[in-house]
């Protein structure tokens, strides 16, 4: 499996296209010392559907759950292929399953393409890009997803970086609201008030979404690494995840809360969901910079 490496003298990333589209690995690199950003995926990684958990994947075309592995759209049930780790739902859509094309490179950057003609976990025709670049410590991502459907389909993007932390690292983050969610992980679709300001997740674990965020995110990881998130507005929504007892914190810049599509469609609101005419696109930029604490 061919790894694909860029970056600078501050930033030092590493690309598997073949294992669904991932950031294997990237570091910040302060003098002779070096900082996991990203839990780096090793040399010979899990492959999918059991993904390895670290270094960072696209969402598309889709973020987190969709119930029952069935999704409403303009009054129809279509049903998809579930994801095994998550049975009877799917889960992070099936781009991070599938091989993706080195379309550019250069020694600072990375352009990552796949097409999808429609099938079991995805009916609708879709292309989509993913573009990394490095400008001083800052990662810079880029997505887009195109319909190439002939009909209206649903659509969502996001980012899944999996960040290597140490005991219980602060998170500051502000967002409008949260959803309440089931035991499945799914949001029921009623929301409360957003903590403002300081966040933390300890070692027991869970899953949390946030609508309405501002687009940026604070995180001292533990390791002696700050990270700044920074993400374009389609990105309104944020997905807060940490395992229990595993030292990794994924904070997921979405455009659409789990199960947003089928959410919407039976009138719920302010869930990010998005519709695309045959030819439409969707896309948004999303900056991780580092720096030493």
């Amino acid at each position: 499996m061919e790894r694909f490496e860029f970056g600078n003298r501050h930033l030092r990333a590493e690309a598997l296209p073949e294992l669904g589209g991932r950031l294997s690995r990237l570091q910040y690199l302060a003098g002779e010392t070096t900082h996991d950003v990203l839990v780096p995926i090793g040399a010979d990684p899990a492959l999918p559907p059991s993904w390895p958990k670290g270094g960072a994947y696209p969402l598309i075309p889709y973020s987190n759950r969709i119930a029952d592995a069935q999704v409403l759209h303009a009054g129809k049930t279509h049903a998809l292929a579930p994801h095994p780790d998550a049975r009877p739902h799917t889960l992070h859509g099936h781009t991070q399953l599938r091989p993706w094309r080195v379309a550019d490179s250069s020694a600072a950057s990375l352009t990552l393409a796949i097409d999808h003609g429609g099938d079991a976990h995805w009916p609708w025709a879709f292309s989509a890009t993913q573009r990394f670049w490095v400008e001083d410590a800052t990662l810079h991502v880029a997505l887009e997803l195109r319909n190439n459907a002939t009909d209206d389909a649903p659509a969502g993007i996001g980012w899944h970086p999996y960040f290597a932390i140490s005991g219980d690292p602060a998170i500051v983050l502000n967002a409008a609201n949260e959803w309440l969610q089931n035991d499945a992980n799914l949001p029921t679709g009623e929301t409360i008030a957003a903590p403002q300001g300081g966040l933390t997740l300890d070692r027991a674990g869970g899953t949390r979404y946030f609508g309405g965020w501002d687009g940026t995110a604070r995180l001292e990881t533990g390791l002696g690494l700050g990270l700044t998130l920074r993400a374009d507005r389609i990105f309104g929504q944020m997905v807060v995840h940490r395992p229990r007892n595993i030292d990794y914190l994924c904070l997921e810049p979405v455009s659409h809360v789990a199960n947003g599509f089928n959410l919407a469609a039976k009138g719920w609101r302010e869930t990010g969901t998005i519709i695309l005419k045959p030819g439409e696109s969707v896309a948004g930029r999303i900056a991780l910079a580092a720096e030493r604490k």
